[in-house]
Formats: C-alpha cells, sequence, structure tokens
C-alpha cells in the first residue's frame, strides 16, 4: 500500500552502510520538542523498528505530541514490539511505565502483564503504576485501580479515580460492571459516581441520582457534578432547586452544571427557567455562588443576561466582578455586540475613578480582564 511505498522510498535514500547512523541521528531529534513530531513522523514512515524505544519516551517528555508519537509508534506495528520488550526488562521508574504503554499501543500483551503482575506482587502502586494501569487497555487492571481509589492517600485515590474515569474509554462495559458489583458503601468510597460521569449510555443515573438524595454531604456535590456530565435532562430540572440547598459546595456544583447544558438540549422553557435562577443568585449572600452564577450565564446570548452582568460589574464584589467580565467576553465573542459595548464602558468607568480603585489589587486584576477582553475583540 502507500505506507509500504513511503517506506521503501525513505529506506531507498538512506546509504547501506549508514542506516545506524541515521537512525541514531533521527532518534537525537527526539530529544528537540521543536523538530521531535517530524522526526517521529520519519520513523514511523520509515518502519525504523529501533527506534521504537525512544518514540514510547519522548512521549513522556513532551505530552503535546503524545498523538504524533503514538501514530508513528503503530506505524512501525508489530515489528517494534521486541525492542520495547527488551528495553522493558531494565527500565525503572517513570521509564518502565511508558515503554509498558508503549507495548500495550501496540496489542502485545508482555507490557500489561508485566504492570498487572507488579501491581499485584507488590506494595501499594505508586502513582506511576497507577497512571499506567489507566492507560493500558487489558480489564485486569479494574479490580487495582477500585482497590487504589479507596486509598486514604488522597493523591493515590484522586489519581485512580482519573485512571478509572480514562479507562471507562476502552473498558466501558467492564467499568460498569465493577461498579454495579459494588455495595453503596465501597461505591462511595471509591467515588464512584465520579467514574459514573465519565460512562455515558453505561452510566447509572438512578445511583447517581441515590447518592444525591441520600449520599453524605461530601458525595453529594460529585453527584451534581456527575449528573452534569451526563447531560441529564431529568438531573437539569432539579439544579435550579438545590441552587438554594443547605450545603454551600452543593449550591455551587449546582449552579456551575447548570452553564454546562446547551440551549438546545434543555429548550426554550428550560433556558428561560434557568436565566431566571441565575440572575437572582447573582445577589446571593455566598460570594462563591454569586461567582458561579456570572460564569453559569456565559452560556446565554440573552439581552436579560448580558443586562444582569453588566450591572454586576458594577454593583458586586470585585471577585465576582471577574466573572461577570469573563461571561460577558464569552457571549461577545459569539457576536453580541451589546456584550462588548458593555465591556467597553466599564472599562472606561476605571479609568475615571483612577488611582482610588486601583489602590485595590483585585480591582486591578478586574480592570485587566475587561482589557483583554477588549484586546480580542481588536485582535
Amino acid at each position: 500500500g502507500l505506507r509500504d511505498d513511503v517506506t521503501r522510498r525513505v529506506r531507498a535514500a538512506i546509504p547501506l552502510d549508514r542506516e545506524d547512523e541515521f537512525v541514531a541521528r533521527i532518534e537525537a531529534l527526539l530529544g528537540d520538542e521543536a523538530v521531535a513530531g517530524a522526526a517521529a513522523v520519519v520513523i514511523g514512515r520509515a518502519g525504523f523498528a529501533r527506534a521504537a524505544v525512544a518514540l514510547a519516551l519522548a512521549a513522556k517528555r513532551f505530552p503535546a505530541l503524545e498523538a504524533t508519537l503514538d501514530t508513528a509508534l503503530r506505524a512501525i506495528d508489530s515489528r517494534a514490539t521486541d525492542h520495547l520488550a527488551r528495553a522493558l526488562r531494565q527500565a525503572t521508574g517513570e521509564d518502565w511505565v511508558w515503554l509498558v504503554r508503549a507495548l500495550d499501543i501496540l496489542g502485545d500483551i508482555r507490557g500489561a502483564s508485566a504492570l498487572i503482575a507488579r501491581c499485584e506482587r507488590g506494595p501499594e502502586p505508586d502513582r506511576h503504576l497507577i497512571d499506567a494501569l489507566g492507560r493500558v487497555t487489558d480489564r485486569r487492571a479494574i479490580p487495582i485501580l477500585f482497590r487504589c481509589a479507596k486509598s486514604v492517600d488522597s493523591e493515590v485515590s484522586d489519581l485512580a479515580v482519573r485512571s478509572l474515569r480514562a479507562m471507562t474509554e476502552k473498558q466501558p462495559e467492564a467499568v460498569a460492571a465493577s461498579l454495579r458489583a459494588l455495595s453503596e458503601d465501597e461505591y462511595r468510597d471509591v467515588r464512584g459516581v465520579e467514574i459514573e460521569g465519565a460512562l455515558g449510555a453505561n452510566a447509572n443515573e438512578a445511583r447517581i441520582l441515590g447518592v444525591l438524595d441520600s449520599g453524605r454531604d461530601e458525595h453529594r456535590p460529585r453527584a451534581v457534578r456527575a449528573l452534569a456530565e451526563l447531560g441529564s435532562l431529568a438531573a437539569f430540572s432539579r439544579l435550579p432547586a438545590l441552587a438554594f440547598d443547605a450545603v454551600l459546595e452543593v449550591r455551587v456544583a449546582a449552579v456551575i452544571a447548570m452553564g454546562l447544558y446547551p440551549i438546545d438540549a434543555i429548550g426554550a422553557l428550560g433556558a428561560e427557567k434557568r436565566r431566571t435562577a441565575l440572575v437572582s443568585l447573582l445577589d446571593d449572600r455566598e460570594p462563591q455562588v454569586c461567582e458561579a452564577a456570572a460564569a453559569a450565564l456565559a452560556c446565554d446570548d440573552s439581552d436579560a443576561a448580558v443586562g444582569a452582568l453588566a450591572g454586576t460589574l458594577r454593583g458586586a464584589a470585585l471577585s465576582v466582578a471577574i466573572s461577570a467580565v469573563r461571561a460577558l467576553a464569552a457571549i461577545a465573542a459569539r457576536g453580541r455586540e451589546t456584550a462588548w459595548r458593555e465591556i467597553l464602558a466599564f472599562a472606561v468607568d476605571e479609568m475615571r475613578r483612577g488611582s482610588e480603585r486601583f489602590s485595590n489589587p483585585l480591582a486591578i486584576e478586574v480592570w485587566k480582564e475587561a482589557l483583554s477582553a477588549l484586546a480580542t475583540r481588536a485582535l
């Protein structure tokens, strides 16, 4: 095919007695972020299997190039696996993790099997191993990640939950089945609602609602966020009431969640109810709620939303004004001229107030946000 033709042409351009030297030079370029992507493309197209280890470790150094490097690795295909497996036997620390990941990308079970074995026979996996468990596709990683999610060490549990969420993209049914097998206490201990939020169609919405209605206070905000992530319309109808919940974190989560629903999902009536609730919350007694309400109104292009945010610029706490400027800038970026005019008027007013206003560092930050928005408009 085309790839084989490209491979032959690239290889034909290299003197037979200098291929090792050429590959060494290309590998060296993988250490320079500016050219690493181009070097990876050459390696992949030419099928330089011996460069697979350098590709795998370059992905560790340059996360932004991960997709390009992975594509090159797949282009080499199974010819790379023996090189990676040999390097894996000698590697330590984070390098070991990235070699495991590379083998898994190529469908070679040796990487995941080594990872699973290390996690099962050793002490609690460290953060590098937990991260690797979330990167492989082997379902045997799932029970280990659930065990780590119960850790009393918040860094370990956070990373395990994050890895389980990543695993939902590769093994959604297996993760969902593992969640269903948990008791209610276990489900809360592993922060099951956060994992459900990433499951999409495989999520158990009823169970998330159960945590929201009867869970401990620290779990209820997570349930709100999970329902919003799923785009649950049943949950959306409950958000305005939750915005006045007794628990502040639940209130903030509900207000933020309201802004995540697109208008075409909730309809004109839903958008109007949301706007009414959010505008009223701009004057809430809790600054965190006011800030969240201003931020959430960024999804609303209506005159009422623009007017409410403009009023907030001049009458609210400065921390709320920052959210209001950012929301107006987002609305203006979608073509609402009135939002640009409100930001401009605010910036001019702030200049007129002079040194009295700008003696406050937070006031300066609000003004900078306004100028930043106006600069974007000028460009």
